[in-house]
């Protein structure tokens, strides 16, 4: 009876064992509900991209001119799958949408915006100047960063305007259209959307005129001559039908002037001319101004009075626009110096005391006022403003505005030169008529020093080199001084010395009327190097033209700042 008991109790505990196993066989473990995107990365770029996960959100930067049809590299939830998936080619240029099925069949979407980093370049693509005719294009150098260009013999390189192009989201400084002086090495700063810099260096030549040395340029009566301005020796002489009124001015290897009814211009290596253009009465004794191939004149008549004044294309002889100033008629008003050209701006006075801006390529006004003085002689612009000497002041003023920035009163002024900050003028009292070559501050009109002369100072005068040439005493006498101080540094017989000097390469030149001679001095000496008799009693400044093309005219004007 026992062993049948414990054979019933072995049995039961075995049954129970089994049925115990299989029910455990028989239930299923659930599916996981998991996923998530735990990495995301473009492995594919040097260095790899690694994106930030935000949520269901996910960005990543990549360096800019990545190309954005990427492979990402993504990790997710164990047993859960991605689509699109992992390794496979999208264009990330837009935002793109992940699909993440867990292994339940739930799913999740993340976002994925790919941004590209701001970019680093900063190139000049190209530097011309387009008012230049032909256009100028300069050549880049992309490994040393340097711009480089031969411009025409004669052109003025002192206030050029580049037309410049730079990487896409750069900025360049100074800019595009910006006007600058050339003549010396200019640096641009070109600066990326990542706010690196890189600096460039421009230099610009001009192309040497076919010459042996410097030649200088001066009218006799009804000649203009080129002579060796080193030796005096003459190369050229160009006779007229007509007195020739100006000195030269020089663009592109022609030297302009007037001449009667028309405007020559005379090739400065031949003396042929090659250029003439009849207008009508034309009177002006400072050079033409010439700018961008836009030459701008002056047109008195006298029966019935009439002041105008006019641009010309030079390139087609084709008139631009012509400015009558109001009155005229019996009534005398007339235009006594050459207007000055700056700044988009042709500036002038009638005799009437009226003061006229005008648009230079339009000839409409832009400002206009009376003031109770009339200027007989050329004006200069520095810096956005127009210094003016007058029959009865010195004037500052804003050339776009005609605003007064300061003035002298009580001054006859002439011959307004400016160098260095400092504005020169010779002037005469109208109080106590001293006669002086004067200096004034250029920002506020304070007096710095004064030379007093027995007898007027001639209308035109020249700085060079820290020292400022002048004739004087009726034009008897021509002086030299100390620009910043106003001291003597030595003075000669000026023989009428008018309208004045020219001062170049180490020479002062100028036009001794009473023995008819054309005179070069030692600049920093006054002794005599060479004369020449032109057996005329109406001889004007000289122009010269150095070796390397740039032109030396006798003072400030609408041609040379």
């Amino acid at each position: 009876m026992k062993n049948l008991t414990k054979n019933l109790i072995a049995l039961f505990t075995i049954c129970l064992f089994v049925v115990m196993a299989c029910k455990k066989e028989d239930e299923v473990p659930p599916k996981s509900s998991e996923k998530a995107i735990s990495a995301f990365s473009f492995g594919s770029l040097s260095p790899a991209v690694t994106g930030a996960i935000s949520g269901t959100n996910i960005t990543a930067t990549v360096p800019f001119g990545t190309n954005l049809n990427l492979a990402p590299t993504i990790t997710v939830s164990a047993k859960a799958t991605v689509s699109p998936s992992s390794g496979s080619s999208q264009n990330f240029a837009q935002n793109v949408a992940y699909v993440v099925t867990a292994e339940d069949g739930t799913k999740q979407t993340y976002n994925v915006t790919v941004n590209v980093g701001k970019s680093p370049e900063k190139d000049i693509l190209t530097f011309a100047f387009n008012g230049i005719t032909p256009v100028v294009a300069c050549t880049i150098d992309a490994t040393t960063k340097t711009i480089s260009a031969t411009l025409p013999a004669g052109t003025d390189a002192t206030k050029l305007v580049p037309t410049i192009t730079n990487s896409p989201k750069a900025t360049v400084s100074p800019a595009t259209g910006t006007a600058q002086d050339f003549t010396k090495e200019v640096s641009y700063t070109v600066t990326a959307e990542d706010a690196t810099t890189q600096v460039y260096r421009v230099k610009i030549d001009i192309d040497v005129p076919d010459i042996l040395n410097d030649i200088a340029l001066f009218v006799a009566d009804k000649k203009l001559f080129g002579y060796d301005a080193e030796t005096g020796a003459k190369k050229w002489e160009y006779s007229s039908s007509s007195f020739i009124n100006t000195p030269p001015t020089v663009v592109n290897g022609l030297a302009y002037v007037i001449s009667g009814n028309n405007i020559l211009g005379i090739d400065v290596k031949t003396g042929q001319e090659k250029w003439n253009y009849y207008f009508g009465y034309i009177t002006s004794s400072d050079p033409l101004t010439i700018i961008d191939n836009v030459l701008y004149f002056v047109s008195n008549n006298f029966s019935p009075y009439s002041a105008r004044v006019g641009a010309i294309d030079i390139n087609t002889k084709k008139e631009l626009w012509v400015f009558t100033a109001p009155g005229g008629g019996a009534k005398q008003n007339t235009i006594g110096a050459a207007p000055v050209v700056a700044n988009g701006i042709i500036c002038f006075s009638t005799y009437d005391n009226n003061w006229y801006a005008l648009d230079a390529k339009a000839g409409s006004i832009k400002w206009q006022f009376a003031e109770n003085s009339y200027s007989y002689t050329n004006s200069a612009v520095v810096n956005g403003i127009i210094y003016i000497g007058g029959s009865d002041a010195i004037y500052a003023k804003d050339i776009l505005t005609g605003t007064t920035k300061w003035s002298v009163s009580g001054i006859y002024a002439r011959g307004i030169t400016l160098a260095d900050g400092i504005l020169y003028g010779a002037t005469s009292k109208r109080s106590d008529k001293t006669n002086a070559v004067s200096a004034y501050d250029a920002a506020t009109g304070t007096l710095k020093w004064e030379y007093k002369l027995s007898d007027q100072a001639s209308a035109l005068s020249t700085v060079s080199k820290g020292l400022i040439y002048f004739t004087g005493d009726t034009g008897d006498k021509i002086f030299a001084l100390d620009s910043k101080t106003g001291v003597k540094k030595w003075e000669a017989t000026g023989d009428y010395a008018i309208p004045g000097p020219t001062v170049a390469n180490g020479l002062v030149y100028y036009p001794a009327n009473k023995t008819k001679k054309i005179l070069a001095m030692n600049s920093k000496t006054g002794a005599l190097k060479w004369e020449f008799i032109t057996n005329s009693g109406s001889n004007t400044a000289c122009t010269i033209i150095d070796k390397n093309g740039v032109v030396y005219y006798p003072s400030t004007s609408g041609m040379v700042q």
